[in-house]
């Protein structure tokens, strides 16, 4: 079974009808967190959690793929616990306060992008 974890709401409108974890008003790092728990549970990444190297300080969203396997994937959690790590460190937080509606957007659809690929798989199968 494919999950999305994600905080994206133009991910949440195409995808409300699949398997999603919707992490409204979270951050970026709020799901790498999620991911990384899930990843715990026997969850193994199908996107990278940092594609694109968008970070927390140029983005605000956050699309994560998974696919439920039957024991822990080390490759997905030492990418996992990476990418949280590394998240978290970055110093400058982007502030919401300062986005326009349109930039949001803007976020949003890159976001989306990323993983627009794997997404269709989930939308088809």
């Amino acid at each position: 079974m494919k999950l999305i974890v994600t905080n994206n709401p133009q991910v949440y409108e195409m995808c409300k009808d699949k398997n999603i974890i919707y992490l409204e008003n979270q951050g970026f790092v709020d799901v790498l967190g999620k991911v990384r728990d899930l990843v715990h549970h026997n969850y193994m990444l199908l996107t990278h959690p940092l594609a694109s190297n968008l970070m927390p300080d140029k983005t605000i969203y956050k699309t994560v793929i998974l696919e439920q396997g039957s024991e822990l994937d080390y490759g997905s959690l030492n990418v996992i616990e990476d990418a949280v790590f590394f998240a978290s460190k970055v110093k400058r937080k982007l502030s919401t306060t300062l986005l326009t509606e349109d930039i949001l957007e803007d976020m949003q659809l890159v976001d989306l992008e990323m993983v627009k690929d794997v997404l269709q798989e989930v939308m088809e199968g």
